[in-house]
């Protein structure tokens, strides 16, 4: 009876581990954004409000002393080159992205700090061009938090 009990359980449990090994998937792991030195205050601007729109993300470089703000299309599909919208040596942050209300495209809002105070900086990216910055708010003395809706 032992017997017959062990072939059972050994036959039951090939039957529930079979289906799991044969529809197993393997994934290959990719690296989103591949930039060396330092990349953080990500922001996203998805496509739920507005059907079709494409998703895109923002963030911040540093490297060596550079502070650099990106943009990548990751939707419908992700695009092989990282945007430039600005670079030098002002630190920046809090990258905002939103679709542009105005216009067709997008607008990308950042932080400057530049000579003890802060900037809020933004400019417009269509038809994959980018428009000429924007100073919107300058000699700030507190950290704005700048968001975008």
């Amino acid at each position: 009876m032992k017997i017959l009990l062990k072939i059972w359980f050994a036959f039951l449990t090939i039957l529930v581990i079979s289906p799991i090994l044969l529809f197993s998937q393997s994934f290959k792991k990719s690296s989103l954004i591949e930039i060396p030195g330092d990349n953080y205050d990500f922001n996203l601007l998805g496509a739920d409000a507005y059907s079709g729109a494409d998703t895109f993300i923002t963030w911040i470089n540093k490297n060596d002393s550079i502070y650099t703000v990106f943009l990548k299309r990751i939707s419908p599909e992700i695009s092989d080159s990282n945007l430039v919208i600005s670079s030098d040596k002002e630190i920046k942050s809090n990258p905002q992205i939103a679709f542009n209300r105005y216009s067709q495209g997008i607008k990308i809002v950042w932080q400057n700090y530049k000579n003890n105070y802060y900037q809020i900086i933004s400019c417009n990216y269509l038809n994959d061009s980018l428009s000429n910055k924007i100073i919107i708010q300058d000699s700030l003395n507190n950290d704005p938090q700048i968001s975008l809706s």
